[in-house]
């Protein structure tokens, strides 16, 4: 199999590194020998069946669970608080009369709603980043006004109010259509390309991590294979990992789920 940690070629110091790192609950293992580096500007994203360790791997990298062997080590310049995240699904009650801006505003130091709302920093604030994503007309829109692919501007423009070095994706494109598919798809590159981070994306969607992944890891407990989309999106590699169902799934899937 590919499994070379250290392929992407950068001359600054990995962002993350992950020595021989495993992860067990009880006495089951969900992730075992797992050896990577990310390097700053680097998208990395991790494919794999159901159960294969992908959310686990991502709980390792932010610290929400502890490596029972190996190491992982961060090297962003804050340390855990370097790393943003955007989760799969975040129940948000939509029926509620919240606008993005609001929703920033949570965010951000010194939040106190009760004492009125955001003042006119912390909407500038809000604004600033939503420009960064090409959404400035969402900050006074309601919630539950929001598209899939809106919605999921909205909750990277959250996770980026801390100014991370490294953002973690898990399945960015669940809800969103193939139009929001389109334009999330040019989003991750443009914030690879300029505000230089470093993405680790764990995604279903082979279309998308074949367009803009640097190297893929494939999953199944351990490593499986480690390199280019070219290298590890190989028919015979993934029937290996994923099986029958990948065969008759891959089939029958539509690009994008509405």
């Amino acid at each position: 199999m590919l499994c070379s940690p250290f392929v992407f070629e950068s001359n600054e110091q990995p962002l993350i590194v992950l020595q021989d790192a495993g992860v067990c609950y009880g006495t089951s293992w969900a992730l075992r020998h797992i050896s990577l580096a990310l390097s700053p500007g680097e998208i990395l994203s991790l494919v794999g069946p159901n159960g294969a360790g992908k959310s686990t791997l991502l709980k390792a990298i932010m610290g929400f669970v502890e490596p029972s062997e190996g190491r992982v080590c961060l090297n962003t310049e804050k340390g855990v608080r370097g790393i943003g995240y955007v989760p799969q699904k975040l129940d948000i009650d939509k029926t509620v009369p919240f606008t993005v801006g609001e929703l920033l505003t949570l965010n951000m130091p010194g939040t106190r709603f009760w004492f009125g709302g955001q003042n006119a920093g912390q909407r500038d604030h809000a604004v600033a980043v939503l420009h960064q994503l090409d959404a400035c007309n969402l900050v006074d829109r309601q919630i539950g006004q929001l598209s899939g692919g809106e919605f999921q501007r909205v909750m990277i423009a959250y996770a980026l109010l801390q100014d991370p070095q490294v953002l973690l994706l898990d399945e960015p494109l669940t809800g969103v259509d193939k139009l929001g598919a389109e334009l999330l798809e040019e989003l991750i590159l443009h914030l690879r390309e300029k505000h230089h981070l470093a993405l680790v994306i764990v995604s279903h969607d082979l279309h998308l991590v074949g367009n803009v992944s640097d190297r893929v890891l494939c999953l199944n407990q351990t490593m499986c294979g480690l390199g280019s989309p070219k290298e590890v999106l190989q028919d015979h590699l993934l029937d290996e990992i994923y099986g029958s169902k990948r065969r008759r799934h891959h089939h029958h899937q539509h690009p994008h789920a509405a």
